[in-house]
């Protein structure tokens, strides 16, 4: 079990020239999603029934610098690779140290490009406190004639994450004609540590369509006067639903275990296993957000 969640998977695509920052799915089964400035496509095939969400690295410092800049123009820092900017919430402006998270061409050409807004004064000075969630914004851009030119700004979507940070994020394919992406979020709180998935849709504009709790554990605060502890983490894919529906169905596989520790004279720690956990669950677009349909999610709030 990890210690906290943005260090949650660690699997890696390499992508030749501007590569995808987050995370690309595995494809099998839909049109795949292009890399920016790559003429070469995903592999795939249009015909499948699964496809499961992995992670990419990170943007060039270069290609980082010019979606940057083209959003952000003269707020952008070339030397921190940040901006620092005002947006405006519930009719106050409140100002933000903007950082670019992760970057996608969409299949229209268009690239979506993620940005984590976190509080600070003018300076770009961190104002988060530990409960403080991050700001997920989405621009998407279209490169002309060399040139990024931004279509449509969708700032604070939601907030998300712990410390002003949004979490991870990874690129999918919700249906053959649609892209979309999931947040994994959450933090560390007194050795106890969760994070939830949030999935949203791109197609017009950016619409929420719900979540889940995909991993939690209390393995920090394990000790003989806790009744229980546990460790539960995920894995998740998208599948078919077999009703007819807006998106596909997430099937996800649960895997963890909860347990007991004694201390002996020495001071060390026994575990003493009381269940393994192997289950698995469905979730279904219902026609408003993601729902779960079958089976069970055994992960623990905190």
């Amino acid at each position: 079990m990890m210690q906290a969640f943005f260090s949650k998977r660690a699997g890696m695509i390499i992508l030749a020239a501007f590569v995808v920052a987050c995370s690309q799915q595995k494809e099998s089964d839909v049109k795949p999603m292009l890399v920016a400035g790559t003429p070469a496509v995903l592999p795939g095939a249009a015909s499948v029934s699964a496809a499961t969400p992995s992670e990419a690295p990170a943007l060039s410092r270069e290609h980082e610098g010019q979606l940057m800049r083209a959003i952000f123009q003269d707020n952008y820092d070339s030397n921190s690779g940040n901006a620092v900017v005002d947006i405006r919430q519930n009719g106050t402006d409140s100002t933000y140290l903007m950082a670019l998270v992760c970057a996608n061409e969409l299949a229209d050409g268009r690239t979506a490009v993620i940005v984590n807004g976190s509080p600070s004064d003018q300076n770009g000075a961190d104002m988060s406190a530990h409960v403080t969630p991050g700001m997920l914004n989405v621009y998407t851009v279209r490169r002309e004639d060399g040139d990024w030119t931004v279509l449509e700004r969708r700032e604070n979507v939601a907030s998300v994450g712990s410390h002003g940070q949004i979490g991870s994020v990874k690129w999918i394919n919700l249906s053959p004609n649609k892209q979309g992406f999931i947040v994994s979020s959450g933090g560390v709180w007194q050795g106890y540590e969760i994070s939830m998935a949030d999935v949203f849709d791109l197609g017009d504009g950016v619409r929420h369509l719900g979540g889940f709790r995909e991993m939690s554990g209390n393995s920090g605060a394990c000790m003989p006067e806790v009744d229980e502890c546990w460790e539960i983490d995920s894995s998740m894919r998208f599948v078919d639903s077999p009703q007819p529906a807006a998106y596909r169905d997430i099937l996800v596989d649960f895997k963890g275990k909860r347990y007991k520790v004694t201390e002996n004279k020495s001071g060390d720690f026994t575990e003493h296993l009381k269940a393994n956990i192997e289950q698995s669950a469905r979730y279904h677009f219902d026609g408003k957000k993601y729902v779960l349909v079958s089976g069970t999610n055994p992960v623990p709030s905190i």
